[in-house]
């Protein structure tokens, strides 16, 4: 159980964190290409891959700078919310995780058990 619980939780997380990125990828390059027309908004608003793309076939390199610009500030919120969930999980597992181990007899049980 508690592998499956890691691997649905680590899923989760990437797809939480992939969909925020690319929220804030297409927002910031909404903003950036607002005075585009729309045929050529629609065309290069996809991806990073198509605005690049567009970029060099018209030879206008404002798309370019602009989607690099989004996929860099949606980097940053990758890894800044990344880090508060990892912040997060070690506050919750020193505050409810038991402080003394009993490590120390769970070693020796079998031992004494073959004795």
């Amino acid at each position: 159980m508690t592998s499956l619980t890691r691997q649905i939780g680590g899923a989760l997380g990437v797809a939480a964190i992939g969909s925020g990125m690319a929220l804030v990828y297409n927002s910031y390059l909404a903003q950036e290409l607002h005075n585009f027309v729309p045929s050529a908004r629609e065309s290069i608003s996809g991806s990073i891959q198509q605005t690049l793309s567009y970029a060099t076939a018209t030879a206008n390199n404002a798309p370019a700078a602009a989607a690099k610009d989004a996929h860099v500030q949606a980097l940053h919120l990758g890894a800044i919310g990344s880090a508060l969930v990892a912040f997060i999980g070690a506050l919750v597992a020193l505050i409810w995780l038991p402080r003394n181990s009993s490590a120390s007899s769970v070693a020796t049980a079998p031992t004494e058990a073959m004795a």
